[in-house]
Parts: C-alpha cells; sequence; structure tokens
C-alpha cells in the first residue's frame, strides 16, 4: 500500500479517537506549528509559557502524543542530532497535513460552544442532596480557592512585558475573566446559602425535575 494511503488511513482513524480534541495532541501541534522543536524543548516551553495550566495537556505525555501524531502523518521527523554526551535527540516538524487538522480543530474550539460537562455543574445538578450549611461552606472552599487562582494569575499577568503582543497572553486574559466571575457567582450563592435565601429541605422528592 503507498504511504499516502496508509496515512489517509491513519488520519481515519486518528479522527475516530479524537472525537474531542486532545489537549497532549493540540499542544505538540500548536508548538510545531511555530518550528520544529525535540520533546524536551517542548517540555521546557510549556513548563515556561504555563501551558498546561491553560490546555489541560501534560508534559509526561508529550512523547506519546508525538507518536500518536508521527503514526497518523501529522508530524514527521525532521533531524536527529546529538550535543556532546548527550543522548540523541530527535526534533520533530508538523506536516502540511497537521498543520490542516490544527487549524480545524482551533476553529471549531474557538468558534463553538460544545464542550465536556465541568464536574462543577454536576455537583450543583446534586446540591440539594447536601445540608444547606454543608453546601455553603463547600462553596466557601471554592471561592477560597477561586481567590489564590486569580491572584496567581494576576501576578502572573503583572510580569508580562508591557510590548508582548496581546495575542499571546489572551487565554490568560480569558481566564482571569471568566474565574472573576466565577468567584463572584460562588460567593453570592455561599451568602444565599447562608442567610437562608438559597435554602432546601433535605428528603425533599417533590420536584418534578430533580426527585
Amino acid at each position: 500500500m503507498q504511504r499516502a494511503a496508509v496515512h489517509h488511513l491513519l488520519r481515519v482513524e486518528y479522527s475516530v479517537w479524537t472525537m474531542r480534541p486532545n489537549p497532549n495532541d493540540l499542544t505538540v501541534l500548536g508548538l510545531l506549528a511555530h518550528e520544529p522543536l525535540h520533546p524536551y524543548e517542548m517540555a521546557r516551553r510549556m513548563r515556561e509559557w504555563r501551558i498546561e495550566e491553560f490546555t489541560g495537556s501534560r508534559r509526561s505525555a508529550l512523547y506519546h502524543a508525538v507518536g500518536r501524531l508521527l503514526r497518523a502523518g501529522f508530524v514527521h521527523e525532521a533531524q536527529r542530532g546529538r550535543e556532546g554526551l548527550r543522548p540523541e535527540r530527535t526534533t520533530y516538524a508538523i506536516t502540511a497535513a497537521g498543520r490542516e487538522h490544527l487549524l480545524a480543530l482551533l476553529r471549531e474550539m474557538i468558534a463553538t460552544t460544545d464542550r465536556e460537562l465541568p464536574t462543577f455543574t454536576a455537583g450543583l445538578t446534586f446540591m440539594s442532596r447536601l445540608d444547606p450549611s454543608d453546601a455553603a461552606a463547600q462553596l466557601e472552599r471554592r471561592a477560597a480557592r477561586l481567590r489564590e487562582e486569580v491572584d496567581a494569575l494576576e501576578a502572573a499577568q503583572a510580569r508580562v512585558p508591557p510590548d508582548l503582543p496581546r495575542v499571546y497572553t489572551i487565554e490568560l486574559e480569558y481566564t482571569i475573566v471568566m474565574r472573576r466571575a466565577e468567584l463572584a457567582w460562588v460567593e453570592a450563592a455561599a451568602a444565599d446559602a447562608r442567610d437562608g435565601s438559597l435554602t432546601w429541605a433535605l428528603g425533599d422528592h417533590s420536584h418534578p425535575v430533580r426527585p
């Protein structure tokens, strides 16, 4: 079978694996779209740019991601080399098919609101199974963690060089805005549960939607 046909079959198989974008694959393709890199350099940039915090990717999964993308024809080995006594390193580059796949993923991710259901909303769905005071305590715990996250994110934003184009920290800007909004909502809900304006009776199964 010709190599192009093999890559086509692998890409079809790959599309079945990734009905939702794999954050590790997305990170690898996103980094390689800028320039060819070896996995060690990818991991260094992920750490320095705090990519894991915003994408859900993991440095420990980079080699597996590269292997998947290599088999799918989305990346290729660009160079192998050794520096001094260091182990041989393979530098990878994105292919035309990989760049096309990356652009399709990004367009879909940015333009649509289809996403996996967050754990928080799943918990809120059945929050009435907790005593109101217990629910308030858990919301207050979440608020405390959110405040810590906002403080850390704002500290990171303050360290951004003023001449850095905004597009390179747009995910940080968005995350701060969303965390602040969530914090305000969680604090208000916790206060309502504390003062009784948000309350319920345990064991009340009369709700027509969520018995």
